[in-house]
């Protein structure tokens, strides 16, 4: 695998390490190491240097990415302490001035300070003119385990793959709140510290807008307008076909980290890394295949297409295009990486069914180097197994190592050094962070309550880890049948699994919540800092969330993705910037039943359409459009809204939110029948419609682009009645709503007493049963039985 030339020139100053580990910078100094270090970055190491020694190494090295750590304020047995303050060597003057000017001076594209320091160093350092500065907040207490965790991921981002500062800090925060988050006993979860981003732009992970812009093929200026792709003929007509697969993934931890929470936010860091491998594609061939697929729209070819990614993991996929786009190289490659960006953020990590023990914490020394993991399984598509599986192999790459993740199927990760060994052993096993009289458990085993243990109450310890399918009474989330590596599988990509499939929050909400974002220089940013878990209407990631999150189908108007558009589970995201803490992500239509925190009232908006039975289409867009351009203080284009595609055409929110909105609203949720009664009604449906998932990617686009707009309009919702009880809603707040396949009309299911009815869930889960009211169910009865008689 080759690595893009040296991007990065690093300078590290650091103190002396007694552990021969490096200590909270042993990430950074695997940078240097002539085995684990890439080869785009130079790396230059300073031991506890003194300020001219730090001046001339800048004078030489002229560093863009300089990182400062200070020493541990304390090295007990079983505490690796917290970070002090950083001084250079014979510095005669205390404090962090000395350090300031030098950073200053120094001018580098990226600061990470691992050191405390006062409430404006970071605001200062950026305003003399460093583009990016990470520092962690004043009167935070450092753990030396979370910084050494966080500093990692935040270079293996930025040096491996390819990520922009804000990006390689979103990376980070999500990946330190997975592992080295704490659940109590009373069910909550403790965030851990998390630094501060200073910067011009808001740290997000990477979405469709991301991706380079189209450069145009000769001979096709006059046909093809990169800022407008769906007008060139056939473009809407790409399909990605990507069959989707279960993968096995091996991850660094104890029992605890299967989480909804902590696995929400590990998600959205992968699908993050795999946005940032598509996006940089380079197409290497194409070969027409003979014999075209069934599920192809009319006109269109064919071809296997092989690429490299940005860090040059090699992959194939096949790409269905009518022959005017796949004749042109450049055209094919953009419609790969707009196809591959939007499938990439539909991988879901998968949980075992409730009642069913937690996976049992193994170690092997072939695995992690003997560091304890955890069996989980994510479904996603064909492309992404392969390519997770082409960078598990490589030394040099190290972010899938920064995630804690051990192995890919049964590919054992070969970026692992002694001092990751190290730091996830810390962190797995428990470790006692200090902060004056509190100490906070971080990411323990057996911080779950339900976490299972091997008998004996140790690890399980073996030579080669076992399948989880092989172990007796151990679930790690895996369905019946699925091996060692990986299952294909016709599942979509909302995966109907009775609602344990968890998609992660918004980039932002990890440490928005925090309050340890600063904006600077860009007043339109900070007034959108109030929004920052509103989803993008023009980001396949709607929210990252799949904040709101990870959706597949919120792709930008083109090539329209497969396995993408059969969606996932909605994010568990609000329009105010809600974390996945506040309860939400437990699956299911339990999600459905908590209204956003956007109460309906916006200033400066006034809904200028007539009643929803009176409005024309291009009435409602443009309400709607003002309407978000508001919450979101974010300009929404009525011109290319909404740029999610659905089934090959424009998504239709028109008819979405009027059929949703007749049916008592997205508070029913999955008392809807999305896609049998909501979706023909659309302009995205066809007699010939073969979509898997198109319930949950319905939810979700609901979730993304209308909830808050129907809250804003109650006037617009039917409320209907039970025709059992000819109640509305139950007293009590129950929410048992069903809707009758036959006549349409709303029954509570707890009024339906019925034998063999079932339970409520039986009804909402993904392809659940379909629900015949008592009288259609008789009619029914008696229509077979005159048919009968008929025959008789």
């Amino acid at each position: 695998m080759a690595f893009n030339g040296a991007r990065w020139r690093v300078l590290a100053c650091v103190p002396v390490s007694d552990d021969g580990l490096g200590g909270v910078q042993g990430a950074i100094l695997d940078l240097a190491g002539p085995e684990s270090g890439p080869s785009n970055a130079q790396v230059v190491t300073l031991t506890n240097p003194s300020l001219s020694e730090f001046n001339e190494a800048v004078a030489a090295s002229r560093p863009n990415f300089i990182y400062v750590a200070a020493p541990p304020l304390q090295r007990e047995e079983k505490s690796a302490g917290v970070v002090g303050a950083f001084h250079f060597r014979g510095d005669i003057t205390p404090g962090e001035e000395a350090l300031l000017t030098a950073l200053a001076e120094a001018r580098p594209e990226v600061a990470y300070v691992d050191a405390v320091v006062s409430p404006h160093f970071g605001p200062s350092l950026h305003q003399r003119g460093v583009a990016n500065v990470v520092v962690w907040p004043a009167g935070t207490a450092i753990p030396t385990a979370v910084a050494a965790h966080y500093n990692c991921a935040f270079a293996a981002f930025l040096i491996n793959t390819l990520a922009s500062p804000p990006e390689a800090f979103a990376a980070a925060s999500h990946s330190t709140q997975a592992h080295c988050m704490v659940l109590g006993s009373d069910g909550t979860h403790t965030v851990p510290a998390l630094p501060a981003f200073v910067g011009a732009a808001r740290p997000a992970l990477p979405d469709s807008a991301s991706i380079p812009p189209l450069a145009v093929p000769p001979g096709l200026q006059q046909q093809l307008d990169p800022n407008n792709l769906p007008a060139f003929p056939g473009w809407t007509d790409v399909r990605l076909l990507a069959p989707r697969a279960e993968l096995r993934l091996l991850l660094t931890g104890g029992s605890g980290l299967v989480d909804s929470t902590r696995l929400s936010f590990l998600g959205e860091a992968l699908r993050a890394l795999l946005v940032m491998e598509a996006r940089g594609l380079q197409l290497t061939a194409r070969t027409p295949l003979d014999k075209l697929p069934r599920n192809l729209p009319a006109g269109c070819a064919a071809a296997r297409c092989d690429y490299t990614t940005s860090s040059g993991a090699a992959g194939s996929v096949v790409l269905g295009a009518p022959p005017a786009v796949l004749e042109h190289p450049t055209l094919v490659e953009h419609a790969l990486r707009m196809t591959l960006v939007t499938d990439a953020v539909s991988l879901q990590f998968r949980l075992p069914p409730p009642g069913l023990s937690l996976p049992t914490p193994r170690s092997s020394k072939a695995v992690a180097g003997g560091t304890p993991v955890v069996d989980t399984v994510v479904v996603t598509s064909v492309w992404a197994v392969e390519v997770l599986r082409a960078l598990c192999k490589e030394p040099r790459y190290r972010s899938l190592a920064a995630l804690g993740v051990a192995a890919v199927g049964n590919a054992a990760d070969c970026a692992f050094t002694p001092a990751d060994v190290a730091r996830m052993g810390l962190i797995a096993g428990g470790l006692p962070a200090a902060n004056g009289a509190v100490a906070t458990t971080i990411a323990a085993a057996s911080s779950d309550p339900a976490s299972a243990q091997a008998p004996g109450g140790g690890l399980q310890t073996a030579d080669t880890l076992p399948s989880p399918s092989a172990q007796h009474g151990v679930a790690a989330g895996v369905g019946a049948g699925v091996g060692d590596d990986v299952i294909m599988t016709d599942m979509p990509a909302g995966l109907a699994d009775g609602g344990h499939t968890y998609f992660g929050a918004d980039a932002m909400m990890g440490y928005a919540m925090n309050g340890h974002l600063h904006f600077l220089g860009n007043s339109d940013m900070a007034a959108a800092a109030g929004y920052a878990a509103a989803a993008s209407p023009d980001s396949p990631v709607g929210g990252a969330g799949d904040g709101l999150g990870g959706s597949g189908d919120g792709a930008p108007a083109g090539p329209g993705s497969g396995a993408a558009d059969g969606g996932g589970t909605a994010g568990v995201a609000n329009g105010n910037g809600a974390s996945p803490l506040d309860g939400w992500g437990a699956g299911g239509s339990a999600r459905h039943d908590k209204p956003p925190n956007f109460t309906g009232d916006l200033p400066g908006y006034t809904c200028r359409r007539p009643p929803l039975s009176a409005c024309s289409e291009a009435q409602f867009y443009d309400d709607l459009c003002e309407f978000l351009t508001l919450l979101r203080g974010k300009t929404v284009e009525r011109s290319k809204f909404p740029e999610a595609v659905l089934n090959g055409v424009s998504l239709d929110l028109f008819a979405l939110y009027r059929e949703v909105v007749s049916r008592g609203g997205f508070r029913v949720g999955n008392g809807i029948n999305w896609k049998g009664q909501v979706f023909p009604r659309m302009r995205n449906w066809t007699e010939s419609n073969k979509q898997t998932g198109v319930g949950n990617a319905l939810k979700r686009h609901y979730q993304n682009y209308l909830w808050e707009y129907e809250v804003a309009h109650p006037e617009d919702v039917t409320l209907d009645r039970c025709v059992l009880c000819n109640a509305r809603d139950r007293e009590g707040g129950a929410a048992d709503w069903l809707c009758c396949d036959c006549c349409e009309n709303w029954v509570h299911h707890s009024c339906d007493k019925r034998p063999g009815l079932g339970q409520y869930k039986d009804y909402t889960q993904g392809n659940g049963r379909v629900y015949v009211c008592p009288s259609c169910s008789r009619e029914q009865e008696a229509g077979e039985a005159l048919k009968r008689q008929r025959t008789a």
